[in-house]
């Protein structure tokens, strides 16, 4: 007895039915994806942003004192190019990488946040978000 299983079944045209819903799951994962892309996702995590107490709470280090209002994971950093693209190197504990004010919310990291003019590590300024 022959088995009913066809060898080239994934190269088959798709039977009645399917093909609408491969093209739904299609669309849904595109739009997933353009979302997320899009909206850059929670930007503040264990590598930049959230509030800490100590290194173990952060993928690098946890930067403590008046700059970092309730401790700020983040990495050190030499120039931008160390940093993510939302961040960027600033002068302060040997050069530490901070969120620019114009790509987040600085309220969103605490009360005590604002926006500030800082001296990049490369030079310059930049309005970067750092304690009060």
């Amino acid at each position: 007895m022959r088995s009913k299983r066809r060898p080239f079944a994934a190269f088959a045209a798709p039977t009645r039915g399917t093909l609408g819903a491969t093209i739904e799951g299609v669309k849904g994962f595109l739009v997933g994806l353009v979302l997320l892309v899009g909206c850059g996702g929670d930007q503040i995590d264990s590598f930049i942003g959230a509030e800490c107490t100590r290194d173990s709470q952060c993928e690098e280090r946890c930067f403590q004192g008046g700059n970092y209002p309730g401790g700020f994971c983040s990495i050190a950093c030499a120039s931008d190019n160390d940093c993510p693209s939302d961040t960027v190197c600033i002068e302060h504990d040997g050069g530490v990488c901070m969120f620019l004010c114009s790509e987040l919310d600085c309220s969103r990291l605490g009360p005590r946040w604002g926006c500030h003019d800082e001296d990049r590590r490369t030079g310059g300024k930049d309005n970067v978000c750092i304690g009060d």
